[in-house]
């Protein structure tokens, strides 16, 4: 069975690691299983627990079980991939986050132990501690799954220094007959991104109970990009709706935060190419 393809850190850990099985196991149609691998490490520059730290929490979910021989790798590989790096899909599961548990930790002592000794030296460097107090969350799991469509989402939150910390929430549509990523276009007819944007608006106007007017002037929608069709989006036979993910800043400022738009099936059944709605049906 093909290899999936992607769309789109030395044993210096010296605090509280844990690497585990959670047992979050879940059913889909009898035929995927998947579980999940957690951990969470703290690691200290220079060893020394008086001094700033990182920390990482790795929340990976993974098949177990599928209703093909080879299945479940393949789509491992894939998950893998989208969730921690092209680096480490050729890996198992456990061994790939331990492996990247370890670069991280590397990475981040590498990288600061320099600066943060010459910090150290000054008469002012009280206070620093904070800008080097490190945190990575990444966290994946299967949003959906019916007999043809599975949806993976990984979410991901980082933060090294400054005012705030980034996060953003990523979602993966595959077909599980040909074990395919899908696409915007494979599931969309063509030509339809202005319609689609104006149900996006007034979807997002109903949600918060307000006009697109007071959408723009009041919350920022709007100035950082514009609202219109992105790949970061899923389809959910069960709730019957076509869903986009929007991350901060890609159609509002930081403040705003992200925003996830769910239109109901009925709304853009029209625009649905034949595929679409075999994924829909296909439950």
């Amino acid at each position: 069975m093909r290899r999936l393809t992607a769309i789109l850190l030395l044993d210096f850990i010296t605090a509280a690691t844990m690497l585990t099985s959670c047992r979050n196991t879940g059913h889909t149609n009898g035929s995927l299983e998947t579980d999940s691998i957690c951990i969470n490490e703290t690691t200290h520059l220079f060893a020394d627990t008086a001094a700033p730290a990182c920390n990482l929490r790795v929340n990976l979910a993974y098949a177990t079980h599928a209703r093909r021989p080879g299945e479940a790798d393949s789509l491992n590989t894939y998950f893998i991939n989208v969730a921690l790096g092209e680096k480490y899909d050729n890996l198992p599961p456990q061994e790939a986050v331990a492996k990247y548990a370890r670069q991280y930790a590397s990475d981040y002592r590498n990288d600061l132990e320099p600066t943060y000794a010459e910090d150290l030296k000054e008469d002012d460097s009280k206070g620093v501690d904070a800008w080097y107090s490190y945190y990575r969350n990444i966290e994946s799991r299967v949003q959906c799954s019916s007999n043809r469509l599975l949806v993976y989402c990984v979410k991901y939150e980082e933060y090294t220094g400054g005012a705030h910390g980034i996060y953003a929430c990523q979602y993966y549509n595959i077909d599980l007959h040909s074990l395919s990523p899908i696409r915007l276009t494979d599931v969309l007819i063509p030509d339809c991104e202005e319609e689609l944007s104006s149900l996006l608006w007034q979807q997002l106007a109903a949600d918060h109970q307000s006009t697109r007017q007071e959408l723009e002037d009041d919350m920022g929608y709007g100035s950082t990009g514009p609202l219109v069709p992105t790949e970061n989006f899923y389809l959910d036979p069960f709730s019957r709706q076509l869903t986009f993910q929007y991350n901060v800043y890609e159609i509002a400022p930081y403040s705003t935060g992200d925003t996830s738009i769910s239109l109901p099936i009925e709304a853009v059944e029209h625009l649905l190419t034949d595929y679409g709605h075999t994924l829909l049906d296909n439950r």
